[in-house]
């Protein structure tokens, strides 16, 4: 029996059409992952914020206790007992045990920001903020920030574009004359990191709060970042 052999043409024609199937699936492929990394960290902000109720019922109904109120996960890693749910699972993060939360996670947690409570008082804060006297530039800054008890992704174009935000008290306040509501527990899509609070980290291990008011900061980790006040810095133009 003689066997039929596939000409060239017939083998570029096929190929093409591989080709062709390919090119149509693989932007879903990818879609459908980027929508599994979504879901995944939407799961871990909700246990985050179980953690969170239950710290509270342990301690009187407190915002937990620390200097540094926006990367210090370690209040709430007895009510997990795991680091796992710390990582965004669009970042190579990692963590090997609780001391790394201390600016590892890759979630910011806000609270309600009072000088006593946020700042350690008169200029002490970790941060390079100090609110406690606070000049025109702080004060700006400050009436653009959403005093919102919440939690969120670090990396603030993490999702599609967006960042993913839990909040964990109800929240209500005005925003270029808009009411904006949220319920505790609401999960939301943010849109940038005007409204919020972010952080630039220095090489040489300076912390500093983003004081630009724009959605998308330039982080830059060089040690002369512009999205942060540099040497004129926040800390400077706060004060009287």
């Amino acid at each position: 029996m003689k066997i039929k052999k596939f000409t060239l043409i017939e083998i570029l024609f096929v190929t093409s059409i591989f080709a062709i199937l390919l090119a149509i699936l693989l932007p879903s492929l990818r879609r459908a992952k980027e929508y599994a990394y979504d879901v995944v960290c939407k799961s871990n902000l909700r246990q985050i914020g179980v953690a969170y109720k239950s710290y509270k019922a342990d301690y009187r109904n407190q915002h937990p206790s620390t200097d540094r109120w926006l990367d210090d996960f370690r209040p709430l890693y007895p009510y997990l007992n795991t680091v796992d749910v710390f990582i965004c699972p669009k970042s190579h993060t990692e963590l090997k045990s609780s001391e790394d939360l201390l600016g590892g996670a890759d979630y910011y947690i806000s609270g309600n920001l009072t000088d006593n409570d946020r700042n350690n008082g008169h200029g002490n804060s970790p941060y390079h903020l100090d609110i406690s006297n606070p000049g025109q530039n702080t004060l700006e800054l400050l009436s653009y920030k959403r005093n919102a008890v919440c939690v969120y992704d670090k990396y603030y174009t993490s999702h599609f574009g967006k960042l993913n935000i839990l909040y964990l008290e109800p929240y209500q306040g005005t925003e270029n004359g808009v009411t904006v509501r949220k319920t505790a527990f609401q999960l939301d899509k943010e849109y940038g990191v005007l409204s919020l609070w972010t952080l630039d980290v220095r090489n040489n291990g300076d912390i500093w709060l983003v004081t630009v008011l724009s959605p998308f900061p330039d982080l830059d980790t060089n040690g002369n970042s512009s999205s942060s006040v540099g040497g004129a810095g926040t800390h400077g133009n706060s004060g009287h």
